[in-house]
């Protein structure tokens, strides 16, 4: 059995307030999927833009915990 894993995108003590926009280039040198992370208070929000697969994200930190998205899902949202 093959399993394929997609990109996982690390949350690093971010503050609230804090919105970050990160690139992911294709093996051409365009880019391939865009991530833009989000804090207001304890919640995190993850929009994506380009996914084709299966992708997720980790909160490193005190309660760390990994999240993931369904091929093609626009957005994650979590608690830190």
């Amino acid at each position: 059995m093959k399993t394929t894993i997609g990109p996982q995108h690390l949350v690093l003590s971010i503050a609230d307030g804090h919105h970050s926009i990160t690139t992911v280039p294709a093996l051409g040198g365009d880019t391939a999927a865009t991530f833009t992370v989000t804090r207001r208070g304890d919640r995190v929000l993850i929009e994506a833009d380009g996914t084709a697969g299966p992708w997720s994200a980790r909160a490193v930190g005190p309660g760390a915990r990994t999240v993931s998205a369904e091929p093609d899902a626009a957005r994650l949202e979590t608690a830190l």
